[in-house]
């Protein structure tokens, strides 16, 4: 049943049948979690070289990735192609989705569809705006958060891996700026929805990505829910 935001009722079938996390074992925080047992994140800043400050080349790494387009959840999945083929010559903005059917994730694509997409066609480089999942569960629902754009199957979740593979388990359903997220979703798009379906564990985040393969600029997911600042993504595609 379609879910509108973070409820008590929604939370209490998260504690009984863990739907969220695709009915695996309930975990905490897996991986990259700090002594107060939130986890942490990398921001990726440029230097004055316009480059991550912390990357070596990256271009080997994302170039080769297979991708596939997905135009929906029950429809025949477009052939295999190169990332760097979508990301030659002018670059990309590439928005690593932790679940298609999350609220917060959809959110998320709207914000980057009505709000920054318009933004990016003013700038000299026209970068490719772009979302990359690791499902297609659910996908119907994300693909018109993020109508205009394309979508891509990262069938090895390659993307995920490059951002560190980071996992966020049911713990995260009580951070108080997962609840702040959800109010802000549900003001911001009342009428948006989401389900409880698919993996949610794996955390995403957003990467801007030059014509040559390199990041200019990397946000890793902290929370359910925590979005790149558009402003900082805006600027970073403005330097490309």
């Amino acid at each position: 049943m379609p879910v509108r935001l973070f409820t008590k009722t929604h939370l209490t079938q998260f504690l009984a049948v863990g739907t969220l996390l695709s009915g695996t074992t309930l975990v905490g925080v897996r991986a990259f979690a700090s002594p107060a047992g939130h986890p942490t994140t990398t921001r990726m800043s440029a230097s004055t070289t316009g480059r991550p400050s912390t990357s070596t080349s990256t271009a080997s790494t994302l170039f080769p990735i297979p991708l596939r387009k997905v135009t929906g959840e029950a429809a025949a999945l477009g052939g295999a192609i190169r990332a760097e083929n979508l990301i030659k010559p002018d670059g990309a903005v590439i928005f690593v989705v932790r679940r298609p059917g999350c609220i917060l994730c959809r959110e998320e694509a709207m914000d980057l569809s009505t709000q920054l997409a318009p933004r990016l066609k003013g700038i000299k480089k026209k970068p490719k705006l772009m979302a990359v999942v690791a499902e297609t569960t659910s996908v119907d629902g994300f693909l018109e958060a993020f109508k205009g754009f394309d979508t891509y199957l990262d069938e090895e979740r390659s993307f995920q891996k490059f951002l560190g593979d980071r996992w966020l388990g049911l713990k995260g359903m009580f951070y108080p700026s997962v609840w702040k997220n959800g109010s802000r979703a549900q003001k911001k798009y009342p009428g948006l929805e989401g389900d409880l379906k698919g993996e949610g564990r794996r955390l995403g985040g957003l990467v801007v990505v030059d014509g040559q393969g390199e990041v200019v600029y990397q946000y890793n997911e902290k929370v359910f829910g925590d979005h790149a600042p558009l402003e900082e993504v805006y600027s970073a595609a403005s330097k490309l």
